[in-house]
């Protein structure tokens, strides 16, 4: 019904104020009938809404509060709203709805009001909240905060709900709206307090589930909504007490632990290693009392290890590993800690850091405080002998009994496939963070994680003749670096191309790049650079050549334009002068196959990016062009041409969100993936660009870096990093190494295959694994912790067999 229509606006209040409770909190909601149950003409259509004349609605049982939700299968602006509110100048609007989305459905809220312009007139504001969200079938709680301008005017304030890509369905329900003045760092206050309640709720909602007929659940689950409602209000009062809530919120989490896990002060259970703790995640009710671990030999493998606290006060934890040898496996206990990310700041927790714990004697401690819940990674390193070692997990909480978990490993007698098999380049920037400090650490760092090609970037102070003759030049820093990096990692991508313009040949005077001075120049350098490192030990096949980043013509219409041109010049020149030096190319989303025609017979190690857009903006190509089914199509067919003919290989590379990315689909499981995907390594941005400090994502933008810097003065290096380890790995880092292994597993039972070499016996097996991996590649919805930890258990059987 619309709202205009509704002549008894009184009692439509009265019968809201009936439905939502009488709390003050719940009070302050803005809108009427914000959870659909009002429909007192029984028109089908909730009341108090406005409903597009285009919209095709219906109620739905399936709600999220209350007894019915409104589901929307045609329209754009399909409900609105236009409230009355008074002084809402310079205030914050927080908005919440529970929503599910389908068939593609896009959500799209939009916020209007009056504001006075800088020529006096009044004028319309709208502000796009959101637009085209995908929110998923699980009726996830949307919230967004909308700034309300200094020089808003009236008291009109408009909200308006979209379908807004006109496709798929929309159910909605429980739609709240509140105005409060809370200032920046308050609101930075309360979003925290409403994260951890709202944590709090998700696990107490879940261990309903495990325990209905346990009344303190429910109860727990009350009081946390509560005090969400009161966030949600801006209640000032929340921040003064934020220390008495955070006491309170640890004794109800020790209550739903206590509910989940009766008579077990600590609860504890096996679980994966790499897959991150959820904040609002319970342990399961089930246990996992028994693990098993196959490693080959010199690998890194690691099983996982969750602890529940139940008891009414802070528990020292102490863990032992029995069983194992005195020598040849390196033991290491780790703990998933949470940080914040700079996509939602303050409003999310994500579990990323992998930090020691403190170890005296074999003995490793954590304090878990009361109602934590905390997921270890119990990191084991084999060296080459075949074992079978029956292991024991034992955990001793103070004052309770301790657990004893069997943990039995297998070390087959047979050859590990060679860590050449498949690539893995490492981007980085060596003067910054822990490499600028602790470079022999980060080398060693690299080695172990099977990194095979690493960046190395930095032009060397040098200066030339306006003929491009080198003058001089100091390779100091490129020695160092070289003797610290190449113990570990097979070669280094040399990467000149930010400084291309900074060839200097006098007093701020510069060769022009590409000019014939310059090209002698860059030939003159780079030769005196490989003669250097011949007499440090190292010959032309430790150096391979990124003449330039990403390189694109940009617009589509302009491939191949005058940048690749210049990439050729390049290429050509330097394959002329060094034809035994590796050239590679990263191709971007950007790079169209025109490009890469022209640079393709230069290329040696070609890294794609993983994954591909299936579209570009408008300004860069037409809307019919798919990176995504241009590579498939057209790019990756060439690529493996090359290879056929001489060899090339075909890596790729991956730019990943930070510390948000999805551990399992861009991480763990990316290099099955890409072998999957017909490629046969992988890259990522593993010392590259950390922003600030490693321990703060929230300060100037992602942290791409995949490791900590644990000698940075930070309270949260402080608090989670208790034996001040310098080079703290995270979930990504490790679960990336676990994949590489598995992926080294895949290229060689694949070239056994294709050689002859697989006993009948195990055939079928072998091309059933790489048969998964290409389905994997070409599927996300095929990836979970499930099944990737399947096959790369199935790889280590069928490897062992053979």
């Amino acid at each position: 019904m619309r709202t205009g229509q509704y002549v008894m606006i009184g009692a439509l209040v009265a019968l809201v104020a009936l439905c939502v409770g009488n709390s003050s909190t719940q009070a302050q909601n803005l809108l009427l009938n914000p959870s659909f149950e009002l429909d007192e003409d029984g028109d089908a259509r909730p009341d108090g809404w406005d409903i597009h004349k285009d919209a095709t609605v219906h109620f739905t049982a399936r709600a999220s509060d209350g007894s019915r939700a409104l589901v929307v299968t045609e329209g754009y602006n399909f409900i609105q709203q236009d409230l009355q509110v008074e002084d809402m100048a310079g205030k914050t609007l927080s908005l919440r709805m529970d929503v599910v989305t389908e068939d593609g459905a896009g959500l799209g809220v939009l916020v209007g009001y009056m504001h006075q312009a800088e020529d006096g007139k009044q004028t319309w504001q709208n502000h796009q909240v959101t637009w085209d969200r995908r929110v998923g079938d699980e009726y996830p709680t949307q919230r967004f905060v909308v700034p309300i301008r200094e020089d808003a005017v009236g008291p009109r304030l408009w909200l308006g709900i979209y379908r807004s890509n006109r496709q798929g369905t929309i159910t909605i329900d429980n739609v709240l709206a509140a105005l409060h003045d809370l200032s920046g760092e308050e609101l930075v206050q309360m979003n925290v307090i409403e994260r951890e309640w709202r944590y709090l709720h998700q696990r107490a909602a879940a261990a309903r589930k495990v325990a209905p007929a346990d009344e303190s659940v429910r109860a727990v689950m009350s009081e946390a909504q509560s005090i969400l409602d009161r966030c949600f209000a801006g209640e000032r009062t929340m921040l003064s007490s934020a220390p008495r809530l955070t006491e309170r919120l640890r004794e109800l989490s020790a209550q739903v632990n206590a509910a989940v896990h009766p008579g077990a002060p600590v609860a504890v259970s096996f679980c994966g290693p790499y897959e991150p703790l959820g904040p609002g995640e319970i342990m399961s009710p089930e246990p996992g009392r028994e693990a098993t671990l196959v490693a080959l030999p010199g690998e890194y493998r690691a099983a996982g290890l969750m602890l529940a606290n139940g008891a009414e006060a802070p528990t020292l934890c102490t863990l032992r590993v029995e069983g194992l040898p005195d020598e040849g496996v390196h033991l290491s206990i780790r703990k998933q800690c949470f940080m914040e990310n700079w996509y939602t700041k303050e409003r999310e927790r994500v579990a990323d850091p992998l930090t020691l714990l403190a170890n005296e004697g074999g003995a490793w401690t954590t304090l878990l405080q009361r109602g934590e819940i905390a997921r270890l990674v119990i990191g084991l390193h084999f060296d080459g002998a075949p074992r079978q070692i029956a292991a024991t997990v034992v955990v001793a909480p103070d004052g309770a009994g301790e657990t004893r978990l069997p943990l039995r490993i297998s070390v087959p007698g047979v050859e590990t496939p060679a860590p050449g098999a498949f690539g893995h380049t490492a981007f980085i920037y060596p003067t910054s963070n822990v490499a600028a400090h602790s470079r022999d650490l980060v080398a060693a760092d690299l080695g172990a994680h099977d990194v095979s090609l690493m960046e190395f970037p930095s032009l060397p102070p040098c200066r030339f003749s306006e003929e491009g003759e080198l003058l001089s030049v100091d390779f100091g820093t490129q020695e160092a670096w070289m003797k610290s990096y190449c113990p570990h990692v097979q070669s280094m991508l040399l990467f000149w191309a930010p400084a291309y313009d900074k060839f200097a040949c006098g007093e701020e005077k510069f060769l022009e790049p590409h000019s014939e001075a310059w090209n002698r120049a860059l030939i003159e350098l780079m030769g005196a650079l490989f003669k250097a490192a011949e007499g440090w030990g190292y010959g032309m096949d430790r150096f391979v050549l990124l003449p330039y980043d990403e390189p694109s013509s940009g617009v589509y219409a302009d491939s191949p334009n005058e940048k690749i041109e210049h990439l050729v010049s390049v290429m050509r020149l330097c394959r002329e002068q060094f034809p035994d030096l590796r050239q590679a190319v990263t191709l971007s989303n950007y790079t169209y196959p025109a490009d890469l025609e022209a640079c393709l017979p230069y290329i040696d190690i070609a890294l794609p990016h993983w994954p591909l857009p299936e579209q570009l903006p408008a300004k860069n190509a037409p809307e019919t062009y798919s990176p995504r089914q241009a590579f498939t199509d057209t790019m990756l067919p060439m690529l493996q041409a090359e290879r056929e003919k001489r060899g090339m290989r075909i890596w790729s590379y991956h730019v990943a969100g930070g510390k948000a990315d999805d551990a399992l689909l861009y991480n763990r499981a990316y290099p099955v993936r890409a072998f999957g995907a017909g490629q046969r390594g992988v890259g990522t941005w593993a010392y590259n660009v950390p922003r600030g400090t490693t321990w703060d994502d929230t300060e100037t933008g992602v942290d791409y870096i995949f490791v900590y810097d644990g000698k940075e003065d930070h309270p949260t290096n402080r608090a989670l990093n208790p034996t001040g380890e310098i080079v703290v790995p995270s979930i990504r880092w490790e679960g990336l190494r676990e994949g590489i292994q598995d992926a080294r597993i895949l290229v060689a039972l694949e070239t056994a295959l294709a050689d002859g070499a697989c006993p009948e016996a195990v055939r079928i097996r072998a091309q059933a694994a790489i048969d998964t991996a290409r389905a994997m590649a070409q599927d996300d919805d095929a990836i979970t912790w499930e099944t990737v930890d399947a096959l790369s258990a199935e790889l280590r059987a069928v490897w062992a067999a053979m």
